[in-house]
């Protein structure tokens, strides 16, 4: 005869014992920041999502002339399948800081041991008429490029834009504003999205770009 306990919830197995039924989704898990994924004793293969982290947005130093820098780009995004062994070493790639003066800073890359990575994107430039930053290095689905800096006529107290940052699988980056004035970037708000450009068409002392979004890693099974 069978072992185990029949009932609504359980299934006879080929090896004739009764056991729970199981099958579909059973486990989300979403890495913020870096840590450890512990595999369950019944589980050999997850479906990961990694997203490297957003880069900030550009800046300059304005002294005469009206500059808006460069958004940053958006991250990378790998998907994919994976057989595991054990316990896997996840690292959460960190949001680029906004420029300060300078273009801003890279994000960082996000990965899932040596299964999957993703790498950040690139910082936004801290010139006038500067194009965005680009996404990290494509692996599966890239994220979005920042937007390209824009000011008219170029002289102080000129009008511009502030660009976006670079999206993500998440969404877009931090968004596109007209104005005039010394104005910093926005930060992003979404993981793996790049912070905007900063604004100066005034006289001012280097208003900060913003910041990208850390990465993100997802795990399935």
């Amino acid at each position: 005869s069978a072992t185990g306990t029949a009932s609504n919830s359980t299934f006879l197995r080929g090896d004739n014992t009764w056991a729970a039924a199981g099958g579909g989704l059973q486990s989300v898990q979403v890495f913020t920041s870096s840590g450890t994924w512990t595999k369950p004793a019944n589980v050999n293969y997850v479906y990961v999502t990694v997203v490297g982290g957003g880069a900030g947005g550009g800046s300059i130093r304005d002294s005469g002339y009206g500059w808006a820098g460069g958004g940053g780009g958006g991250a990378v995004t790998y998907r994919k399948g994976v057989s595991v062994s054990g316990n896997v070493s996840v690292t959460v790639g960190g949001g680029g800081a906004g420029g300060g003066c300078y273009s801003g800073g890279g994000g960082g890359t996000s990965s899932f041991g040596s299964y999957a990575s993703a790498s950040g994107g690139s910082g936004g430039r801290n010139a006038r008429g500067s194009s965005g930053g680009y996404p990290g290095y494509l692996e599966s689905n890239s994220g979005g490029f920042g937007g390209t800096s824009y000011t008219s006529p170029g002289f102080n107290g000129g009008s511009g834009s502030i660009s976006n940052g670079g999206g993500s699988l998440f969404g877009g980056g931090e968004g596109h504003q007209i104005s005039t004035g010394c104005h910093s970037g926005r930060a992003a708000q979404t993981w793996g999205c790049g912070g905007s450009g900063a604004m100066a068409t005034t006289n001012c002392n280097c208003p900060g770009g913003g910041a990208g979004k850390h990465g993100v890693v997802i795990v399935e099974y």
